[in-house]
């Protein structure tokens, strides 16, 4: 869904600089969904473009008021399962299962349930 927003101005300066910075705020809290990133991710690759090992994917535009995310294999089987406070809007998963291994190379599928709002979901791909 694409938001837009019309704003006219009339005055110049200070005005139009804190509109501008208003527009931009409110299009980024108006964000829709959950990313996963970096994807897919290369905790391998020497340049860290494509992620590493000690920063994991990162989960952001988490919703307000906690919840838990859920990952799977393409096979299934749940590999991860962890929380979320409820003023966190973002949380990483550094590749671990549930025993703190690290995961195979393959598409995992994650399932975000907050506490309250719709469930979301989505896929990465793990490259070792």
């Amino acid at each position: 869904m694409k938001k837009t927003f019309k704003i006219f101005l009339k005055n110049s300066g200070r005005f139009a600089l804190v509109m501008s910075c208003l527009v931009f705020f409110a299009s980024v809290l108006l964000a829709d969904g959950v990313r996963a990133f970096p994807n897919p991710w290369v905790p391998s690759d020497r340049s860290g473009r494509r992620g590493n090992l000690a920063d994991g994917i990162t989960f952001d535009r988490l919703p307000l008021g906690g919840g838990e995310l859920r990952i799977y294999n393409s096979a299934g089987q749940l590999v991860r399962n962890q929380r979320w406070l409820a003023n966190q809007t973002e949380t990483e998963w550094l590749g671990k299962n549930n025993s703190s291994q690290y995961v195979a190379s393959g598409v995992y599928i994650w399932i975000i349930n907050p506490n309250s709002g719709a469930r979301q979901n989505g896929r990465i791909v793990v490259i070792r």
